[in-house]
């Protein structure tokens, strides 16, 4: 070996080599505690504490919290007047069976009005809830093809077996309301259950027929106590979906042969909701909501980006799902307001079908559960602390002490 190349290892060497530090060459004093009793107790208590105050902080924010709720359909007809607010023309919502679902009909519209009877503290948030409908139900959730939200998919590569029950459907293929093309049995795209039971209820606010800005025709009315009405861009639909998944469902590159696949925005199911990607999505709306489009301006994302769509993939982990449409600035919700909802009915469910207009807390929205959970946690915690201080008050012991230890003597 030539001194050169000695010597550029000795280099390497050096300047690979940690410098002679504690940290570095890990000799650090080592530190681990040990679990006494009086370090329980003291444990204990803090968690007691802890929990029993953030129970009383969701609770009291909870019942601070403006919640109204409204079911506009149920197995049973709901009734007009409820406390939340009320509904006309009600029996246009009521879906008897599932034949009656998908019509996309204006004779399926009702009325949902709200008047509000306090100030809004933060913005509103607009939910349609479902209750009950299990989306966390193993079979459901398990009935999907990720690969196909991420742009991986292939017609070669990833087989859809894993989306049993559905993976196809005998339907022709729409562009926003207008159909085109022959009646044949096509592969679903996104194929499974999770993206092919979407909720396609239809919620309008306060609306213009044309969605010309400019114009004074409106469907119905939404009026603010001083003589204002909202405009048809008050809702807004854009930031419903959570931020972290927006990296996980991307639309497709590659092409799809529309004899023989059956992208969700083309749909007749989804169409009006979901628009197509790269598309002129331009709002239709019709005086008696006929044909028209879910969005009233621009679209809350097109394709599988389509915001409503990745609302609906975040499955809820509960029977009760109540999830994001829209929301509505704080300004416009103060006392006194009136806001009336065009609601077209079209998703079949065995359960309740409501709208919710709510405010969100730091905790998030009406939660007595996670406030009584808190509450419960804090007194159990609460309960064996004081029990281990009995203990310890009564028959305290010195920490290595091996008095009271019984030996076996051979």
């Amino acid at each position: 070996m030539s001194r050169r190349s000695t010597e550029a290892q000795s280099v390497v060497r050096a300047v690979n080599r940690p410098d002679d530090s504690k940290w570095s060459q890990q000799k650090l004093p080592m530190w681990k505690p040990i679990l006494t009793l009086k370090w329980a107790i003291g444990i204990l208590f803090s968690v007691a504490i802890a929990c029993l105050v953030l129970g009383v902080l969701v609770l009291r924010g909870t019942k601070e919290l403006s919640v109204y709720r409204v079911v506009y359909d149920d197995t049973v007809l709901p009734s007009i007047v409820q406390e939340g607010g009320s509904v006309a023309q009600l029996t246009n919502c009521h879906l008897k069976s599932l034949s009656d679902a998908n019509s996309f009909s204006g004779a399926r519209t009702c009325y949902v009005t709200i008047t509000l009877e306090k100030d809004f503290v933060g913005d509103g948030r607009v939910f349609y809830e479902l209750a009950p409908f299990y989306q966390n139900h193993r079979r459901l959730v398990a009935s999907q093809e990720p690969t196909q939200l991420l742009d991986l998919w292939s017609t070669t590569a990833y087989e859809t077996s894993a989306c049993e029950p559905l993976i196809t459907a005998s339907s022709k293929y729409c562009n926003g309301t207008v159909c085109n093309g022959p009646e044949g049995n096509r592969q679903l795209y996104p194929c499974g259950l999770v993206a092919n039971t979407m909720f396609n209820d239809i919620i309008w606010f306060d609306l213009y027929t044309d969605g010309n800005s400019s114009s004074n025709t409106r469907l119905h009315n939404g009026t603010l106590p001083t003589g204002d009405s909202f405009g048809h861009g008050d809702l807004n639909h854009t930031g419903i979906a959570r931020n972290f998944l927006t990296y996980g469902i991307i639309n497709p590159t590659m092409k799809l042969d529309l004899a023989k696949y059956l992208p969700i925005w083309h749909n007749p199911n989804y169409s009006r909701i979901i628009p197509t990607p790269g598309a002129d999505n331009l709002p239709q709306i019709n005086p008696d909501y006929s044909n028209s489009t879910a969005w009233t301006t621009t679209p809350p994302g097109t394709g599988l980006e389509n915001e409503w769509f990745r609302v609906w993939y975040d499955v809820a982990a509960t029977p009760t799902v109540r999830k994001l449409y829209g929301h509505i600035d704080k300004a416009k919700l103060v006392k006194g307001a009136t806001l009336t909802f065009a609601v077209q009915s079209n998703f079949f469910a065995e359960g309740a079908k409501s709208i919710v207009l709510a405010e969100v807390g730091w905790f998030g929205s009406e939660n007595t559960r996670l406030g009584a959970a808190f509450l419960i946690t804090g007194s159990m915690c609460m309960i064996a602390g004081i029990a281990f201080l009995f203990r310890y008050l009564r028959n305290p012991r010195k920490l290595g002490d091996v008095s009271a230890l019984k030996w076996k003597l051979h």
